[in-house]
């Protein structure tokens, strides 16, 4: 599941009628896990950047698609975010290629923020069940990455040994990423997953020009598992 931003930050929470409406920092997360078909919305306003105090709005709600979004509080939540945020999930084979989140701020300002997602893509190399030593080499196939997009690439041993390795890695431009056999070394024979995410992040659009803000969205395509092997 895809989280960012939301870490580390206060978790003290006051209505929106109590700050400035300008001072709002506003950000939006979705996220596409395809293992799970699971479609994952995130929206949190803090004041004036985004580890301030988060804001609860007094009147109205914020809405996605035009379908009310449920407010939770961070600290009863069934995942470690702080301060009060709101949410919305659900079961889709393949996410809508855009969101739009709308609300009303204290002023009286409607809000309105539209949310791209990264388009579809799929691990091409190494192949599924492929036994694999050395060297590995991560193809994709997809659209070019724009300006505003990442792969995140995450390779984990799946082997019940203590301190399994896990490689985080980045991809900023082209489709494909060689980690290096000593990195690799490190990896006991065994099973292991590769996780790839596609990102876009981008300022929001209208309603934080004071403050600032951002919109998240990503795509994780179908894991894929292979075996090292000495």
């Amino acid at each position: 599941m895809t989280l960012m931003g939301f870490m580390g930050c206060s978790n003290d929470t006051i209505d929106d009628t109590d700050v400035n409406p300008d001072r709002l920092y506003g950000d939006y997360q979705v996220s596409f896990d395809a293992n799970e078909e699971f479609v994952r919305h995130y929206v949190q306003f803090r004041v004036a950047g985004p580890t301030g105090t988060t804001v609860r709005l007094s009147s109205g709600s914020i809405s996605l698609d035009g379908e009310e979004m449920s407010i939770f509080n961070g600290d009863d939540a069934f995942i470690n975010l702080y301060g009060t945020y709101y949410r919305r999930t659900g079961m889709y084979a393949m996410p809508n290629s855009s969101y739009l989140y709308s609300w009303e701020r204290a002023d009286g300002l409607v809000v309105e923020n539209l949310a791209t997602m990264p388009p579809a893509f799929e691990i091409i190399a190494p192949a599924e069940g492929d036994d694999h030593s050395g060297a590995l080499t991560i193809a994709l196939e997809g659209a070019t990455l724009d300006a505003n997009e990442r792969y995140e690439v995450t390779v984990t041993s799946l082997v019940d040994v203590d301190a399994a390795p896990i490689i985080d890695r980045t991809i900023n431009s082209g489709n494909e990423l060689v980690i290096d056999g000593d990195a690799m070394a490190d990896f006991p024979a065994g099973p292991v997953r590769l996780d790839v995410e596609r990102v876009r992040s981008v300022p929001t659009q209208a309603g934080h020009e004071s403050a600032g803000g951002r919109i998240r969205t990503a795509y994780k395509t179908t894991s894929t598992y292979f075996n090292i092997v000495d």
